[in-house]
């Protein structure tokens, strides 16, 4: 069964689903499932930390935007490839 997914492009601002969002990276090719919740702060702690309340209210939605950063995926791929080199076959 193929399965088709809305191309997002980089920078790309994104309307998700709540539940079950799921975005295939244009980097490695993984399908990823996100899921999203819009909250309220309440209780905020030093540290930004806070309690987070659910508003259940069908007038707001969830944004969000994923950029490449080439730098940090570059470093990651490098270490990668550097710990298969390492491991034995």
């Amino acid at each position: 069964m193929t399965r088709t997914y809305k191309q997002i492009y980089d920078g790309d601002m994104v309307y998700p689903k709540h539940e079950g969002y799921k975005m295939c990276c244009c980097e490695c090719g993984l399908v990823h499932v996100l899921d999203f919740e819009v909250v309220r702060k309440t209780d905020e702690r030093p540290g930004g930390y806070y309690t987070p309340e659910p508003i259940n209210d069908p007038t707001l939605q969830v944004r969000f935007k994923a950029s490449v950063n080439r730098r940090m995926t570059g470093a990651i791929r490098r270490h990668r490839k550097a710990r298969q080199k390492l491991s034995p076959a």
